[in-house]
C-alpha cells in the first residue's frame, strides 16, 4: 500500500511534545499498532461508528490529530503516525534500542507488527475493541497477518513472524496454528523499555556499562593486561565472532569479560550456562545484545556444551565471549571465528595484592602471610575477605583477624564442594604423628615441598611444570597414612578434606570422571588440601580390552592421568594395595611414601599416646604388650577406646584387665590368636 500522507509536520509535533527515550519511544509504536488496528476496523467495517462505540480509541485517534496529522483515512493517519514515530527516533543523538536493532536487521519499518501483542497487555481498556474486532481477547497470529496485510513491513507478514520467532522476540507457543497468541518475550520488552532486565530464573543478567569494571581495577599480570587491551579492539572486527576465556571458577574471568566490554564501550549480558534451556536463552541473548547495547557473555558448565548449540549466536552477528575452565574441549563449529586468552591463578604477589585491596581492615603481616600459604583464585580471595569482615563485625571488631579468615574458609569451602569431599578435624602438627624417623623425614620433606611449590617451578630447567604436588602414601591399614596428610595440612595452614568416592563414583559413562573433575578444579580455587583414601578403588591399572565395559574403564584410567597431571593443588592418595595401582599413576606422583608397620618402639609409643592421662596398666605389661602384640595405630586406638569403655562401664580407671581384653577382643576381630592369651595377672 502506497501513502503520499506529508509526516513532517507530526514529526515535529512529535520532537516538540515528547523527549526522545527508549520507554517514548516504545509507548509511540504501541500507539501506531493501535492506530493500525483501527484503520483496519474502519477498512472491514466502513460506516459503522467504531469511535462511538468504544471511546478508547479516541484516546489514540485524537492526540494523533491534534499533534497535526493531517489524514485522508485511518489507513493515512495509521501511516503518518508510524512515518513521523520513525523520523522522530533518528532525531536524537541517543541511539534507541529499536533503532539499534533495525541498523542491525535492516529493518526500517513495521515494529508496529512487532509489538501489537502487547498491546492489550498494556492498555487493557482496548480489550473488548480486538474481542469485538477479531473474536478473541487478544491479537492471534491471524488477526495481525489481516490487520498489517497492506501494511509496509520488512517481508511479508508470514515471514517476518518466523524470524520474530526465531530471533526470540516473540516466544514460542504450542499452538503453531492461526489461532496462536504470540508474546514478546519478557526480557525483550525490558530491554524495549530502556531498561536492564534481570529476571528471576531467566538465567539472564544485563550490566550497563556504568557499573562495569574497568581493566585499571583489575589485579592482573601485565602480560595479561596487554592481551586484554590488544583482544578488546579484535573481538567483533571481520570473521572474530567468538572469544574463549579459560581459567578457573572464581578466578576473574567476569571481571576480564566486564573489563573487554568496558573497553568497547558496551554493557555485558550475562547468561547462564545450565543446559536445560540453554539454546533459548542464547537465541534471546542475541536480540537482547543488540537492544542493550552488550556483549553477551556465557558462562560454561563443566559437560553444559551440547554439540551445534553455538550456531544460533550468529543470527544478528554479534561478538560472544564464552568463559569456561582450563581444557574445555571445542567441536568445530565452536572453535571457527574464535580467539582464545588463558590465564592460571594468581602469584604470591598478585595475592598479596589482592588482599590488601579486599581485606582493607587484615593486618599486613596476616595478609602477608594468607598470600604465600593459600594459593587461591582471585575471585575465591575477594569471598574469603568479604566473610571474613563481616564475622569481625559480628564480633564488634574493626579489625579482621586471621582466626575470621579461617572461620570464613571453612564455611565456604564446604559450601563449594558440598557433598564431594568432607573437611577432617585438624590436629596439632607432628607431635600427633608416630612414625619411623626415615618416614617422618620424607613427611618433612614433602611439607616443604609444598611450601615452595610455586618457587621450585621457576628454578629448573627446561619445563617446569605446575605447581601442584601429588604424594601417593602407601602401607598397611591403620599405620597413619590418613593422620598423615592432616599433619601435613596442620603444619602448612590449609583445611584438609576427603573425597567422599560415594559421591564422586558413578554407575553412567563419563560421570566419574566429570564429578572427579570438578571436584578438583574446586579444590584448586580454594586451596585446601585434597586426601584420597583407599586411591587404589581408581587408579586401577589398564586392562586389554575384551569387552565394552573394559574400553570405557580404560578411557576412565587415561582421564585421571591426564586430570592428575595437571592438578596443580596439593592431593595426598592412600592406599594399602600399591601393587593395584596403574604404573602410569605412580611414574606422575611427585613424592611415593611407604608407611611400614609400626616396630615394638613405635607401638610402645603409640599405647602411651592414646591412654588417657590417668590410667592404672602397669608399664611392665604396656611393654609386653609393644613387644609381643603386632597392632598397627589404628588398631591399638580402637583397643584403648574399648578398654576405656569397660572401665567407665564398672567406674574405675583403664587397668590390666580391661586393657588385656580389648587386646584380645581386636585379635578376635583380625580372626587371629592373642600372643597374650597366656600371661599370667600381673600383681
Amino acid at each position: 500500500m502506497t501513502d503520499t500522507t506529508d509526516s513532517t509536520g507530526l514529526r515535529d509535533a512529535l520532537l516538540d511534545q515528547y523527549d526522545i527515550s527508549a520507554a517514548t519511544h516504545l509507548e509511540l509504536i504501541l500507539h501506531g499498532s493501535a492506530l493500525a488496528l483501527f484503520a483496519f476496523a474502519a477498512e472491514t467495517q466502513e460506516g459503522r461508528d467504531w469511535l462511538g462505540e468504544f471511546p478508547v480509541l479516541e484516546s489514540y485517534v485524537g492526540p494523533a490529530q491534534t499533534l497535526g496529522a493531517a489524514a485522508e483515512s485511518p489507513a493515512s493517519l495509521a501511516v503518518a503516525w508510524s512515518r513521523a514515530v520513525g523520523e522522530w527516533s533518528q532525531a536524537g543523538g541517543e541511539s534507541l534500542p529499536l533503532v539499534e536493532l533495525s541498523r542491525v536487521t535492516g529493518w526500517s519499518c513495521g515494529w508496529e507488527f512487532a509489538l501489537a501483542p502487547a498491546l492489550v497487555e498494556e492498555d487493557p481498556r482496548l480489550g473488548p475493541f480486538v474481542q469485538e474486532l477479531t473474536g478473541q481477547p487478544r491479537l492471534s497470529w491471524s488477526a495481525l497477518r489481516s490487520v498489517f496485510r497492506r501494511r509496509e513491513l520488512p517481508v511479508p507478514a508470514s515471514s517476518w513472524a518466523r524470524r520474530l520467532v526465531d530471533l526470540g522476540f516473540w516466544t514460542r507457543t504450542e499452538d503453531t496454528g492461526f489461532a496462536a497468541v504470540p508474546q514478546v518475550a519478557a526480557p525483550i520488552w525490558e530491554a524495549l523499555a530502556g531498561e536492564v532486565p534481570r529476571l528471576p530464573g531467566s538465567g539472564l543478567e544485563g550490566i550497563p556499562w556504568e557499573r562495569l569494571r574497568s581493566l585499571d581495577e583489575l589485579v592482573i599480570p601485565p602480560s595479561l593486561r596487554r592481551e586484554v587491551e590488544s583482544l578488546a579492539e579484535v573481538v567483533g572486527q571481520g570473521d572474530v565472532r567468538r572469544l574463549w576465556l579459560w581459567s578457573h571458577p572464581h578466578n576473574g574471568r567476569r571481571a576480564v569479560a566486564e573489563a573487554l566490554a568496558r573497553q568497547r564501550s558496551r554493557g555485558l549480558l550475562l547468561v547462564d550456562g545450565d543446559p536445560r534451556g540453554l539454546a533459548e536463552r542464547i537465541r534471546l541473548a542475541g536480540v537482547l545484545s543488540v537492544l542493550l547495547r552488550a556483549i553477551p557473555c556465557l558462562r560454561l558448565e563443566p559437560g553444559g556444551m551440547e554439540s551445534g548449540v553455538f550456531e544460533l549466536t550468529g543470527s544478528l552477528g554479534v561478538p560472544w565471549i564464552f568463559t569456561a575452565e582450563p581444557g574445555t574441549p571445542l567441536t568445530g563449529n565452536q572453535a571457527s571465528g574464535s580467539l582464545h586468552l588463558s590465564w592460571g591463578l594468581p602469584e604470591t604477589g598478585p595475592r598479596e595484592e589482592l588482599w590488601r585491596r579486599f581485606g582493607p581492615t587484615l593486618e599486613p603481616a596476616a595478609r602477608a602471610r594468607l598470600a604465600r600459604q593459600r594459593r587461591t583464585a582471585s575471585g575465591w580471595t575477594a569471598r574469603l575477605a568479604s566473610l571474613a569482615a563481616t564475622h569481625a563485625q559480628i564480633a564488634g571488631r574493626q579489625r579482621t583477624v586471621l582466626p575470621d579468615v579461617v572461620r570464613a574458609e571453612r564455611e565456604l569451602t564446604q559450601a563449594e564442594l558440598g557433598t564431594a569431599a568432607r573437611r577432617l578435624e585438624p590436629v596439632s602438627g607432628w607431635e600427633d604423628l608416630v612414625a619411623p624417623p626415615m618416614v617422618l623425614t620424607e613427611l618433612r620433606v614433602l611439607a616443604e615441598r609444598c611450601r615452595l611449590r610455586e618457587d621450585l617451578r621457576h628454578q629448573v630447567g627446561g619445563a617446569g611444570g605446575n605447581a601442584g604436588v601429588r604424594a601417593l602414601l602407601g602401607g598397611p591399614s591403620g599405620c597413619g597414612k590418613t593422620l598423615a596428610a592432616r599433619v601435613l595440612g596442620a603444619v602448612l595452614e590449609l583445611e584438609v578434606y576427603r573425597v567422599d568416592l560415594s559421591s564422586v563414583v558413578n554407575k553412567y559413562l563419563g560421570e566419574t570422571e566429570k564429578n572427579l573433575h570438578q571436584l578438583l578444579t574446586r579444590a584448586e580455587q580454594c586451596g585446601v588440601l585434597m586426601l584420597l583414601d583407599e586411591g587404589d578403588s581408581l587408579l586401577a591399572p589398564r586392562t586389554a580390552v575384551g569387552s565394552a565395559h573394559d574400553r570405557y574403564a580404560n578411557l576412565e584410567t587415561n582421564f585421571l592421568l591426564q586430570r592428575l597431571e595437571t592438578f596443580e593443588g596439593i592431593l595426598i592418595i592412600t592406599t594399602n594395595a600399591r601393587e593395584r595401582i596403574d604404573s602410569a599413576f605412580q611414574r606422575r606422583m611427585d613424592v611415593i611414601l611407604d608407611f611400614p608397620a609400626p616396630g615394638p618402639d613405635e607401638r610402645r609409643v603409640l599405647w602411651n599416646v592414646h591412654l588417657p592421662a590417668e590410667h592404672d596398666v602397669e608399664p611392665r605389661l604396656l611393654d609386653e604388650v609393644a613387644v609381643r602384640c603386632a597392632l598397627t595405630g589404628g588398631q591399638i586406638r580402637n583397643a584403648v577406646l574399648h578398654a576405656a569403655l569397660l572401665a567407665a562401664g564398672q567406674s574405675r580407671l583403664v587397668d590390666d584387665a580391661s586393657l588385656l581384653a580389648a587386646v584380645q577382643r581386636e585379635f578376635t576381630k583380625l580372626g587371629g590368636v592373642c600372643p597374650l592369651r597366656r600371661v599370667l595377672p600381673v600383681n
